[in-house]
């Protein structure tokens, strides 16, 4: 073992009813999907992913919508020793710059560097 911790959560429209506020996320009841939401910490670092699965039968519903947001916090010692890996090629709007839009370049494997607070 590498010493890593994984955690996965696995919910689907089945779960509605047990899950009150997913009546209100569903804009059509009769949606079905599944969303898995998958967490590794390791000693490199830490990796997150949202699957999103539309699980009905072709043409039994109206095709499956959604919004979905991954928001991390994390307190840091020293920003100016924190790297952001795999946002190569990835759209952005910088918020701090007059919401100027842009596509992330390739950062040379050395990540891109987070000198400021960023959301």
């Amino acid at each position: 073992s590498d010493g890593s911790v994984e955690f996965m959560l696995l919910i689907g429209s089945e779960d509605a009813d047990s899950v009150p506020m997913m009546r209100e996320w569903l804009q059509d009841p009769s949606q079905s999907f599944e969303a898995e939401y998958a967490v590794r910490l390791s000693y490199s670092g830490l990796e997150t992913s949202l699957t999103i699965r539309n699980t009905a039968s072709e043409g039994s519903s109206p095709p499956l919508t959604f919004t979905a947001a991954l928001h991390n916090y994390f307190r840091v010692t020293d920003v100016e020793n924190v790297r952001l890996f795999g946002l190569e090629m990835c759209d952005f709007k910088d918020r701090l710059d007059g919401d100027k839009s842009g596509v992330e370049i390739d950062d040379g494997g050395v990540g891109l560097p987070v000198d400021r607070a960023v959301d």
